[in-house]
């Protein structure tokens, strides 16, 4: 006897959460904003997911955690997402090679470095973009912009690239990430997490790939830029009502200001915001910052992991 659509079996989010590992906010989010699932709704307003719903939230989880936008995977079929999950998968999957790898066999870092030797600044705008449409913002931050600005600044110090060539490339990439973090629509029940750097650090295209990272993972970002002082920065994350607070540490050349701002945000801020501290100049006060129940994150996949769990269990 066949079974009628009314009669499918539906799940409340508590157990959808237990089985896809997807907190609450995301699993809101996912359906807000890029309608991956739509879900009936109970007598009393429940969300009640189908078994197709399960599944494709499953299928999401996986590839999203591999590196691809939401934003660009959400509506695809089931099919198509259960082929995305093998082909992601790499060694041992019946797939030769996963997407990511296909995509830096065809040489994008060399022709990146081309591009900006030759300073065709579109031509390098146009390649990022392809990139990041190609293997989702998150994959392509961290396969392709991060490596690429490291060989910019390994050359321009060995005076194989000169200021300008330097600039542009920078220039790019900030535009770049601005195009991500533009593409983000939040659901206006997301986390908040405010992204800044301290008086004093004038870099920042390090809190950009932040934001984009951040907005990736269904929060809403509250890009306040680099160089503010402490009281700025408490009284904007006050306001916005962040749960996290993300802070660079780059150039760190004055160990006595940076412990003593940090210090301040953290009993300003007191318990109930999370402090994030990264950045290439974060890692000396390891120590000190542990102290002050402050997280030392050293890599972006860390930075992920950590938006996502806190989604799941916030503290």
């Amino acid at each position: 006897m066949a079974t009628h659509p009314e009669q499918l079996p539906k799940h409340p989010m508590r157990l959808v959460m237990r089985r896809t590992g997807l907190s609450a906010d995301v699993l809101r989010a996912w359906e807000k904003r890029y309608q991956a699932v739509a879900p009936e709704r109970s007598a009393g307003g429940q969300r009640l997911y189908s078994d197709e719903d399960v599944e494709r939230l499953t299928l999401l989880n996986q590839v999203t955690t591999n590196g691809r936008n939401v934003s660009m995977v959400a509506r695809l079929d089931l099919d198509q997402l259960r082929a995305m999950v093998v082909e992601d998968a790499g060694a041992g999957s019946t797939a030769p090679t996963s997407e990511p790898d296909r995509f830096a066999d065809r040489g994008l870092l060399p022709r990146l470095l081309d591009a900006t030797e030759r300073l065709e600044g579109q031509e390098l705008e146009r390649l990022l973009r392809q990139g990041t449409l190609h293997i989702g913002a998150a994959a392509a931050i961290e396969r392709v912009i991060v490596p690429f600005l490291h060989e910019i600044g390994v050359r321009w110090h060995r005076n194989l690239l000169n200021p300008a060539h330097e600039h542009l490339a920078t220039a790019v990439v900030q535009r770049t990430l601005h195009w991500v973090l533009d593409g983000a629509s939040p659901a206006d029940d997301a986390p908040r997490i405010v992204v800044a750097s301290l008086q004093g650090e004038r870099h920042e295209i390090g809190l950009q790939i932040v934001a984009a990272i951040a907005s990736g993972e269904a929060w809403r970002v509250v890009f306040l830029g680099a160089d503010l002082p402490v009281a700025a920065i408490t009284s904007a994350t006050q306001q916005a009502g962040a749960r996290v607070l993300a802070i660079s540490i780059v150039a760190a050349e004055h160990d006595a200001p940076v412990l003593a701002h940090i210090t301040a945000l953290r009993h300003s801020l007191g318990t109930a915001v999370t402090i994030l501290v990264g950045g290439a100049g974060a890692a000396r006060y390891r120590e000190e910052l542990g102290a002050l129940g402050v997280h030392l994150v050293t890599d972006l996949g860390q930075l992920r992991t950590f938006l996502r769990t806190y989604q799941q269990h916030p503290s």
